[in-house]
């Protein structure tokens, strides 16, 4: 289950109707967006995206990440 605590949610029976995209894949979506291969980027764009804010990267966390590390930096 990608958010369990959705349910709980005032607005989830308007939120039910959405339904998740199985042929939206946001890796793909990525790399041609970005016309990159790079795991780190990806994988910072996806953990900022989650749903469940429980499992959602931080601020601060997303500023530590990896990606803002490796080389070449990325730029403006």
């Amino acid at each position: 289950d990608r958010w369990p605590g959705i349910v709980h949610l005032p607005d989830h029976p308007a939120l039910s109707t959405f339904r998740y995209s199985e042929t939206f894949v946001l890796r793909n979506y990525y790399q041609q967006a970005t016309g990159s291969q790079a795991e780190l980027g990806y994988d910072l764009l996806a953990a900022m995206l989650e749903y469940d804010p429980l499992r959602r990267i931080t601020a601060d966390q997303a500023l530590a990440h990896p990606y803002f590390r490796e080389d070449p930096k990325p730029a403006r």
